[in-house]
């Protein structure tokens, strides 16, 4: 199955992690590539508290991470 594009856009930065792995820090990274199923996020910056979320992606759907410090 086709991985799909899901947009990120953290504000003012933070590093992306999924399921445990480090994927970069947005921004600059804009997008990620994930085969469709349920993902476990956590968005870091520094000391601030970390966002935790789960993101579920779908096949031909769109998907994105979001979130403002």
């Amino acid at each position: 199955m086709a991985n799909v594009a899901v947009t990120v856009n953290v504000q003012p930065w933070g590093e992306i992690v999924v399921n445990g792995s480090r994927r970069g820090v947005s921004p600059p990274l804009r997008q990620i590539q994930l085969a469709p199923g349920t993902y476990s996020v956590t968005v870091r910056n520094g000391d601030l508290p970390p966002y935790n979320t789960k993101l579920t992606v779908q096949a031909g759907k769109p998907a994105s991470i979001t979130h403002k410090f």
